[in-house]
């Protein structure tokens, strides 16, 4: 039986890369207000597409080094990478957000009507923490199956 294959581990690597995805398109991780007191928000795709697309690049890495044996070797720093990268673009968001020359800050000023806007890290990044968190527990599942079996 191929250990490897296990189906909760495959699980959990889909379940934490699939949540890592939606949560860069769809949750926000910055939180600011309008004027009339609106909560509003801002995805990692809307403020840092560019690290977002990275984000995706290295997660589909990290996908691919789980399921292909001769990226067993690199599986580690991959899944390390993959781990730093699920929190990177929402961590650049929060950097551009408080830059003042930054369009990104440009951006929320003018959603929000005002120049003086409190940004605040978005409740998306409790999905980030459970989205690395399960791809870590995957990645070392495997590991641990490929170990006993080898």
């Amino acid at each position: 039986m191929d250990r490897s294959r296990d189906g909760a581990a495959l699980a959990l690597l889909f379940g934490g890369v699939g949540l890592a995805v939606i949560a860069a398109f769809f949750l926000p991780v910055l939180h600011f207000r309008g004027t009339d007191r609106t909560l509003l928000g801002l995805s990692a795709w809307q403020a840092v597409p560019l690290m977002t697309l990275l984000k995706l690049a290295v997660l589909a890495l990290a996908v691919a080094a789980a399921l292909l044996p001769s990226l067993r070797a690199l599986r580690l720093p991959i899944a390390a990478a993959a781990a730093i990268m699920i929190f990177a673009p929402a961590i650049g968001a929060l950097l551009a957000a408080v830059t003042q020359a930054s369009g990104v800050r440009t951006a929320i000023e003018a959603m929000s009507g005002s120049p003086q806007t409190w940004i605040d890290p978005g409740w998306g990044l409790v999905a980030l923490l459970a989205a690395a968190l399960m791809l870590i527990a995957a990645l070392r599942r495997i590991d641990r199956a490929e170990a006993g079996s080898a």
